[in-house]
């Protein structure tokens, strides 16, 4: 796995461009990994990867 962190923007292109409203709809209703940080803008590329692994193999949560 992969440590570090991805900003808003980023997160959002590494999903082929999903809405910031998807990703909000993720963390309500798939437990995408909650923001990070002292202004809450930053996702652990660890958690994602780890959201990744367990919920796009089982294709329970379609890309974008």
């Amino acid at each position: 796995m992969k440590k570090g962190y991805l900003n808003v923007a980023q997160v959002v292109e590494r999903f082929g461009g999903i809405s910031r409203r998807t990703l909000y709809n993720w963390r309500k209703q798939y437990n995408f990994p909650d923001p990070v940080g002292p202004h809450k803008n930053l996702y652990s590329i660890e958690a994602i990867e780890a959201f990744e692994s367990v919920h796009f193999e089982c294709g329970e949560v379609a890309n974008g």
